[in-house]
């Protein structure tokens, strides 16, 4: 046997020596909880959603910070009227780069997607929607806008 292995053998055996046999089971119990905390965000990377345009180093929100940063259609512009208008541009961007990506949404999912949008219209468009809803319902061509909608897609 090493000299060195059978040092830190019998340093281990004064360590253990030294501690009551509850406080060793507690250091060896949270050292497991810290093994596993660290497994846990580790496993919660790994998992972590992606965007179809994303590479395994860059999430979607990247992908779409670096388009508006780069000038594409995603900023707002000098001409919108609510601070809104610039979100719900991005939002329908968004879905038609799902579009011409090769994953074209059926009529149903065209319909439960403008649903959608119109049903968070008062999130997306914030302190405007109370003050300006009309206006805003006449420049996106909305003839109602509910708060709720209720979609079913039986199988």
């Amino acid at each position: 046997m090493d000299l060195d292995v059978a040092a830190e053998c019998a340093h281990e055996d004064n360590r253990i020596a030294d501690v009551s046999p509850a406080d060793y089971l507690i250091d060896i119990f949270q050292d497991h909880v810290a093994d596993l905390k660290r497994r846990r965000v580790e496993r919660k990377e790994a998992l972590r959603l992606r965007g179809i345009t994303a590479t395994e180093a860059t999430p979607l929100s990247a992908v779409v910070h670096s388009a508006v940063d780069a000038g594409d259609e995603m900023m707002t512009l000098d001409t919108d009227e609510f601070e809104g208008d610039g979100a719900l541009r991005t939002l329908i961007a968004l879905l038609s780069r799902i579009d011409s990506r090769g994953y074209a949404r059926s009529r149903q999912q065209l319909t439960f997607h403008d649903a959608f949008i119109r049903a968070c219209s008062r999130v997306i468009y914030k302190s405007d929607w109370a003050a300006s809803r009309p206006t805003i319902m006449k420049n996106n061509g909305w003839k109602k806008c509910p708060s709720e909608i209720l979609i079913s897609t039986p199988r």
